[in-house]
C-alpha cells in the first residue's frame, strides 16, 4: 500500500511557489540576474514536483519504506519495528508533529519520520494502524493511540 503526501498541503506549497515565480519573472530586474532566476526556476519546480511526488512511504507484508527526494530509500522489515511515537516536532509546539517508526533491531536506534504538516492527520492514523496490524508487538504511545481513534470510522 502507498501512502502519499497530503494533495492541500502540496498544492498550497505548489501555489505559493508558484506565485513567487510571477513575481520573480515580472520584475524588471530579471534579465540583469537571469542565471539566479533559472536557478530559482529549477529549484521552484523540483520543490512542485517532490511535494506531489517525490515522498510517500509503501507498506508490503514485510517491509515499510520511506521514498524521499524521489530516489533515497530508508526501509525497515515490519517485524523489527519496535514502536510508534506520535510526538511534537521539534520545538515548534503541540501542533506540528511526527509519527516516527522506530527501528532497534541493529542496535542503535533507526527511524522513519513522517511530520504531520506533510502528510495528513488521517493518513498517518492509517499507517499506524496498518503497521500495527501486521506486527502487534509494535508499541504505540499515548498520542499514536489517541491518533488513531481520533480517525476511526464512527459506527
Amino acid at each position: 500500500m502507498k501512502y502519499q503526501t497530503d494533495r492541500k498541503w502540496a498544492f498550497s506549497g505548489a501555489l505559493l511557489l508558484a506565485l513567487l515565480l510571477v513575481v520573480l519573472w515580472t520584475s524588471p530586474s530579471v534579465w540583469d540576474n537571469l542565471i539566479f532566476a533559472l536557478g530559482a526556476t529549477l529549484f521552484f519546480v523540483f520543490v512542485m514536483l517532490w511535494s506531489f511526488w517525490g515522498v510517500y512511504l509503501t507498506i508490503g507484508d514485510r517491509k515499510v519504506c520511506h521514498i524521499n527526494y524521489f530516489f533515497l530509500k530508508k526501509c525497515f522489515e515490519i517485524e523489527n519495528i519496535n514502536a510508534i511515537y506520535y510526538q511534537p516536532s521539534w520545538s515548534v509546539g503541540e501542533a506540528a508533529r511526527s509519527l516516527s517508526i522506530i527501528d532497534l533491531s541493529t542496535g542503535k536506534q533507526q527511524h522513519i519520520s513522517l511530520p504531520n504538516l506533510g502528510f495528513s492527520e488521517r493518513t498517518l492514523a492509517q499507517i499506524a494502524q496498518h503497521l500495527k496490524k501486521l506486527n502487534p508487538s509494535i508499541r504505540l504511545d499515548e498520542h499514536a493511540v489517541a491518533l488513531i481513534k481520533k480517525h476511526e470510522p464512527q459506527p
